[in-house]
C-alpha cells in the first residue's frame, strides 16, 4: 500500500467518528435576536413529544436554537420535522472542519434533554470521538452552562435495571457529570426560570415582554410539579401567568389536583 493510500485510509476511519471530510461553513440561517441555545439529540428517542412541545414554547419566549444531531439521533428521529418545527441559527453537521468553525460565544446554554449512557460515558471520560460529544466536551471547556436530563440515564429503553451494579454505575456517572459542571434538566421548559449566562442577564428582551427581565419570566409547571405533591393534596397554587404543560395538566387531572392561580 503506498503512502498516499494510507493517509485516505486513516482520514476516512477518522472522518467517519464525526462525519465527511471537507465540509461547507456552518450556516447560519436566522440571525440570534433573544437568548439562544444549543440543542443536542444524542440518539434516545423516549420522550421526545415532551421535548420538542418544551422547546416551542421556549421558541414563542423568544430563544433561538442552534440543532445538531447524532447519527443514532438521525436514524432514529424525523429529522426534517425538527428542523421545520425549530428553525434552528444553525445546524452543526458531523463535519469535522464545520466543527471547528462553530464558536459558542452566542449561546446562553446548551442542552441535551434525552443523553444516552454512551454519551454520559464518555463525557465523563473525556472521550470526544463524536459529534454530541465534543461539543457538549467544547461547551464545558468554555464554561458554558450545560444542562441534561439526568433521570434519562436511571433507565434504559424507559425501563430502570433490575441490576444493582449498574445501577451503582450510573449512579457514579451521574455524581461526576454533576461534578463537571452539568446541570440537571428535567424538561426544557425550567430554563424559563433559570439564570441566564451572564453576558445577557442584564438584557431587558431577554424573554417576551419586553419589560423587566426578572417580571416576565414565568413559572412553568410541569409534571415533576405534580408528582411531587404527596397523597393528601389535592389542590396546587400556582402564581397568575404560569406556563402549564399539557403532560401536567393531565397528570394533575389523573390524581384528582386542582390549579389555584394566585
Amino acid at each position: 500500500m503506498n503512502q498516499s493510500n494510507q493517509t485516505r485510509q486513516i482520514l476516512a476511519h477518522l472522518s467517519a467518528q464525526v462525519g465527511s471530510l471537507p465540509g461547507e461553513k456552518v450556516p447560519d440561517r436566522n440571525p440570534s435576536k433573544g437568548p439562544s441555545m444549543l440543542v443536542l439529540f444524542a440518539g434516545n428517542p423516549i420522550g421526545l413529544n415532551e421535548t420538542l412541545h418544551d422547546l416551542a414554547v421556549l421558541k414563542k419566549a423568544g430563544w433561538c436554537f442552534d440543532l445538531a444531531f447524532s447519527a443514532n439521533a438521525e436514524a432514529l428521529m424525523n429529522t426534517d420535522m425538527i428542523m421545520s418545527q425549530l428553525n434552528p441559527r444553525q445546524f452543526i453537521e458531523r463535519d469535522m472542519n464545520q466543527l471547528k468553525r462553530y464558536t459558542m460565544g452566542h449561546l446562553n446554554c446548551v442542552i441535551a434533554p434525552m443523553i444516552t449512557h454512551n454519551t454520559a460515558r464518555k463525557l465523563v471520560m473525556g472521550i470526544q470521538d463524536g459529534l454530541i460529544p465534543n461539543l457538549l466536551w467544547q461547551a464545558l471547556w468554555d464554561g458554558i452552562p450545560v444542562y441534561m436530563d439526568m433521570e434519562s440515564l436511571r433507565t434504559y429503553h424507559g425501563r430502570p435495571t433490575l441490576n444493582p451494579h449498574l445501577n451503582r454505575f450510573m449512579e457514579e456517572t451521574i455524581s461526576q457529570l454533576l461534578k463537571l459542571g452539568v446541570k440537571n434538566m428535567v424538561r426544557p421548559t425550567e430554563l424559563m426560570t433559570e439564570g441566564l449566562r451572564e453576558n445577557y442577564t442584564n438584557k431587558s428582551d431577554v424573554m417576551v415582554g419586553g419589560g423587566n427581565a426578572d417580571r416576565d419570566i414565568k413559572k412553568v409547571i410541569t409534571e415533576k410539579d405534580i408528582l411531587a405533591l404527596s397523597l393528601h393534596e389535592s389542590v396546587l397554587n400556582i402564581p397568575q401567568g404560569s406556563i402549564v404543560t399539557p403532560l401536567a395538566r393531565d397528570t394533575a387531572v389523573a390524581r384528582g389536583i386542582k390549579f389555584h392561580w394566585k
